[in-house]
């Protein structure tokens, strides 16, 4: 499956643009918040969001975040280059 590639962009945006975009898997629960998860750490990088949170609100970034750590979220979709520096989705 091709990489989703988004414009830069100033403000986080919607949890539904993230669904719509990235396609969680829902596997009974979307997050793990497991960091040693298997499932996880054998993923691609480019499948692999990090719930964070950051001043009390909850995002979800790409990658393997380690900072301000809540869960990870596998995705059906890859993300691209450019989602990196971007603010993220609200969780």
């Amino acid at each position: 499956m091709a990489p989703v590639i988004v414009p830069k962009r100033s403000k986080a945006l919607s949890w539904a643009t993230f669904e719509r975009r990235y396609l969680p898997v829902y596997d009974g629960e979307n997050v793990s918040r497991d960091y040693r998860d298997p499932a996880i750490i054998s993923a691609d990088e480019s499948l692999v969001w990090t719930i964070v949170d950051c001043d009390g609100k909850s995002y979800v970034v790409p990658g393997f975040a380690t900072v301000n750590y809540m869960g990870r979220v596998l995705c059906q979709r890859p993300y691209s280059e450019t989602e990196w520096g971007n603010p993220g989705y609200i969780y």
